[in-house]
């Protein structure tokens, strides 16, 4: 299901920390403290250890996407309806104009930054609203559903490939689902594959 304008809604919290422990900038829905979500950003900080793959939690109530760049931890959470390639799509864009804004500074200093980023959740909400740019939906047939889903793919994922067609596992509803991906955005296959955790 696309992120329409109240998808902003199902955005629940973004947190950014330096991985020796910092914290730089927190936004929330509604500006929720996010000493509710405090537990669960101790959980990431844990998990984390290399930079640049994407690791993720999936709750009962809460998707957590999360990744490491230069030091730097990138947290989102949201509802657990939203897909992690769009949360994904959400926090590269969240990176890339957080490393163009502030760029070296965070590296450089230390203690008490946190007011350097208030004006940085005009960006967040911009990013999340114009998301369906960076995202496309796929349609795959699944036999243990007995339907078609939409599945949400990066555009980065399919553009940046060195080869075709493009594979990826969709984990719903207890099981996976293999699909491959053309340089159009067709699915070129689809079959059910075993997952363990």
């Amino acid at each position: 299901m696309p992120l329409k304008p109240s998808g902003l809604s199902k955005i629940k919290f973004l947190h950014i920390a330096k991985i020796d422990g910092e914290d730089l900038y927190d936004w929330t829905q509604d500006n929720k403290p996010i000493s509710a979500y405090k537990l669960d950003i101790l959980a990431v900080k844990s998990i984390v250890k290399a930079s640049d793959i994407y690791y993720q939690i999936n709750r009962r109530d809460l998707k957590i996407c999360f990744i490491m760049k230069e030091e730097i931890l990138f947290i989102i959470g949201a509802d657990e309806k939203i897909q992690f390639q769009l949360l994904e799509a959400i926090v590269d864009d969240i990176c890339d104009q957080f490393f163009e804004y502030y760029g070296d500074m965070v590296m450089k200093f230390s203690g008490g930054l946190s007011d350097a980023f208030n004006g940085f959740s005009d960006n967040i909400i911009n990013i999340i609203q114009k998301i369906k740019k960076k995202v496309t939906y796929v349609r795959a047939y699944c036999k243990v559903c007995k339907g078609h889903l939409e599945i949400c793919v990066k555009n980065s994922f399919v553009d940046d490939a060195s080869d075709y067609p493009v594979s990826m596992v969709y984990i719903h509803e207890g099981h996976g689902l293999l699909i491959y991906i053309d340089a159009s955005y067709r699915v070129r296959g689809a079959e059910i594959v075993k997952t363990t955790g």
